[in-house]
């Protein structure tokens, strides 16, 4: 059979992740729901249609900070937060208390009503314009997420955990991206010939 290249999803590098959150420096409404949508992509590798679906009583400020997301088959999970994704949620939905739809369910609100998974992919091809960086489908999140992760030494069991990933299948797509830079990484830490 005839070899097919594995196709490689690109990944934002940490300074396209910081233009495309500094286009959300404004207290305005739409900014702090923006910034918080970015964040939580970035913080948790959520998929789009995860994030989309999100509703108010799935949310958990609180102690262990989470969002129970309905993954791929409807099977739900938590996602942890960071303390950036909680401040960001925070202050986003006290001014979401200001909409004129407040009264829904759904965390996002638009102007036109509670913001779809086509609203949410809108935004952000918005933002990577106004940061000055190629537009991305809101998927190359979720890879940065996992490569981001494994490049800290986060544990492969956990990422599977977070990402609802159910084989290691998965992991190894995810994680073919950068992974000869993380593995120069690696070796800069733990090289057997520094050691002797």
């Amino acid at each position: 059979a005839p070899i097919v290249p594995e196709s490689q999803t690109p990944i934002l590098s940490r300074e396209d992740l910081a233009a495309l959150l500094a286009t959300c420096s404004t207290n305005a409404r739409e900014d702090r729901r923006d910034l918080a949508i970015l964040t939580i992509f970035i913080d948790t590798g959520a998929r789009l249609s995860e994030l989309a679906t999100l509703t108010l009583d799935a949310i958990a400020l609180d102690g262990a900070a989470a969002i129970r997301v309905a993954g791929k088959g409807r099977k739900s999970r938590n996602l942890p937060l960071g303390k950036r994704s909680v401040r960001a949620l925070d202050r986003y939905l006290r001014v979401r208390e200001m909409w004129p739809i407040a009264a829904s369910p759904a965390v996002w609100l638009g102007a036109k009503g509670p913001l779809t998974a086509s609203g949410i992919y809108q935004m952000l091809k918005l933002r990577c314009r106004q940061a000055g960086i190629d537009e991305i489908h809101p998927h190359v999140l979720r890879h940065t997420f996992c490569h981001l992760w494994l490049a800290a030494g986060g544990s492969d069991t956990d990422l599977m955990s977070i990402a609802g990933w159910r084989t290691r299948s998965m992991l190894d797509r995810y994680g073919s991206i950068a992974r000869e830079d993380r593995a120069r990484q690696a070796h800069k830490r733990f090289s057997p010939g520094d050691q002797v």
